[in-house]
C-alpha cells in the first residue's frame, strides 16, 4: 500500500518536468502498471456524431484494436464511452456495462476487446483547459478490483497525467498550426455570438470569405466544428475574448 502511495506522489511530482508527450506517456504507463493496468487512452470527449480519433491526446492500446475501434466507429456504441458522459466519478468498465443497455453491438465490442487483452478497466473523467470534458481509460487483462484508496490514487495520477499531456499536446499544436490574424478575428466574433453574415459585415468581407476562414481555422486546430475550434484556440492561447 505504501509503495503505491509513494509511486503516486512521485509521479505527480515528476509530471510537470516532462517536456514531451512521449516521455510522459512512458512514465504514465509504467506507473499504472503498478496497479495492474497494461494499456491506457487519454482523450477529450467528442461532441455527438464526432469520432474519437481526432480527440486522442495519448494512447497505448494494441494497434490492431485501436485501428478496428476507430474503423468500426465503436465509440458511440461502447457503454464504457457513453457512460463517461453521465458521471464525473471514476468507474470500471464492468460497472459501465452493467449500467448501460446490453445491446448486441456492446457485447460484440466487449468480446473483441477481450480478444486483444482488454478485459476490464477504469475510466477517470477529467476536464482540462481545452475541453469541457475529457477522460482517461485504463485497461487490464483481468477483472478490476480496487479499494477506495487505490481508486483515489489512480484518480490523482490520471488528473495530473491528463492535464500535463493536454498542455504538451496543445503546445505542439500551437507550434505548427498558427492561426492567421483574420482567422482569429473570425473566431472571436463567432465566439461572441455573431453569425457568419454578421461577422462579414463587421469585417467588411463577403460571407463566403468568413466561412472560408472559419474552415481554415478548424483544419489547423483539428476541430470538427467552429465552437470546438474556438475552445482549442482559447486553450492554446491563440484567441483571447
Amino acid at each position: 500500500m505504501d509503495e503505491l502511495v509513494d509511486a503516486t506522489i512521485q509521479f505527480i511530482e515528476r509530471c510537470e518536468r516532462h517536456v514531451d508527450q512521449e516521455s510522459l506517456s512512458k512514465e504514465f504507463l509504467e506507473t499504472i502498471k503498478l496497479f495492474n493496468f497494461k494499456y491506457f487512452l487519454m482523450g477529450r470527449l467528442p461532441s455527438l456524431g464526432e469520432e474519437i480519433d481526432s480527440h486522442v491526446l495519448a494512447v497505448q492500446w494494441p494497434q490492431q484494436w485501436m485501428t478496428r475501434y476507430t474503423k468500426e466507429r465503436y465509440f458511440w456504441s461502447d457503454p464504457v464511452s457513453t457512460f463517461a458522459y453521465k458521471t464525473n466519478r471514476p468507474f470500471t468498465w464492468a460497472e459501465a456495462r452493467r449500467a448501460e443497455p446490453r445491446t448486441r453491438i456492446a457485447q460484440k465490442i466487449a468480446s473483441e476487446a477481450r480478444a486483444f487483452g482488454l478485459r476490464d478497466g477504469l475510466v477517470v473523467p477529467v476536464s482540462d483547459a481545452g475541453s469541457l470534458s475529457a477522460a482517461v481509460s485504463l485497461a487490464s487483462e483481468r477483472p478490476v478490483r480496487l479499494d477506495a484508496a487505490h481508486r483515489t490514487a489512480l484518480q490523482l495520477i490520471c488528473y495530473s497525467g491528463e492535464a500535463k499531456m493536454a498542455d504538451l499536446h496543445d503546445r505542439d499544436q500551437l507550434a505548427v498550426r498558427h492561426l492567421s490574424q483574420r482567422e482569429r478575428e473570425v473566431l472571436r466574433w463567432i465566439a461572441n455570438g455573431k453569425t457568419h453574415w454578421e461577422t462579414s459585415v463587421i469585417l467588411d468581407v463577403t460571407e463566403d470569405t468568413v466561412k472560408a476562414h472559419a474552415m481554415s481555422a478548424r483544419k489547423k486546430l483539428g476541430a470538427s466544428t467552429t465552437p470546438q475550434a474556438v475552445a482549442r484556440a482559447l486553450s492554446t492561447r491563440q484567441l483571447v475574448l
